[in-house]
């Protein structure tokens, strides 16, 4: 699909040029079909003005992962999540593993969400966390004890209301006594 919309952008983009030049001598001409015949100049005018619409980009493949930096705390975790850049019709397989700096049955999750380059953030909210509501999504995952390993893969198959760019997502979770369970920054990419 992806070639395709290259091959008919290109297309429009060398219609719009020979559309340009109509005072260009003429290869042939009929009721039908008029074309213009391009000098090496116009050619090379086409590449320029194409190299800035098709410049190369770094080739991402399906099973490339995001990886999730810590943001505080004493917590040592690896989330990751594939494919790295989100197609949202497609969804993401999220892969946490981490050993348990603190104990964990209740608590809140602190969620901030940056456009790219933004500091302030366009969407902040606090979630409550419990057992009942971990355990509906890791069964028997909760209560957590301190120095427990944990090992959760996530689905999230359809993610169609994220709009495409790039954000930074931080999200701090916080247990009964105030103390920090896992704090985790995420800079992910949502294709349009």
């Amino acid at each position: 699909m992806e070639h395709l919309a290259v091959c008919v952008l290109l297309f429009m983009s060398i219609s719009a040029a020979v559309e340009f030049h109509e005072d260009a001598p003429l290869l042939f001409e009929s009721k039908y079909q008029k074309a213009a015949l391009l000098t090496k100049a116009k050619v090379t005018s086409i590449k320029e003005a194409l190299g800035n619409f098709f410049k190369p980009q770094p080739v991402v493949r399906l099973t490339d992962s995001g990886k999730a930096t810590s943001c505080g705390g004493l917590q040592k975790f690896n989330l990751t999540w594939t494919p790295k850049i989100v197609n949202p019709s497609r969804g993401v397989m999220f892969n946490l593993q981490m050993i348990a700096a603190a104990d964990f049955s209740s608590g809140q999750a602190d969620v901030a969400v940056y456009t790219d380059g933004s500091s302030e953030p366009f969407i902040t909210d606090s979630l409550p966390l419990n057992c009942a509501i971990m355990n509906k999504l890791f069964k028997n995952l909760c209560p957590i004890k301190t120095g427990a390993h944990i090992d959760v893969k996530y689905d999230q198959p359809d993610l169609t209301a994220l709009p495409p760019g790039s954000y930074k997502l931080t999200a701090n979770i916080t247990g009964t006594k105030g103390q920090c369970f896992m704090c985790a920054q995420v800079i992910v990419t949502i294709e349009g």
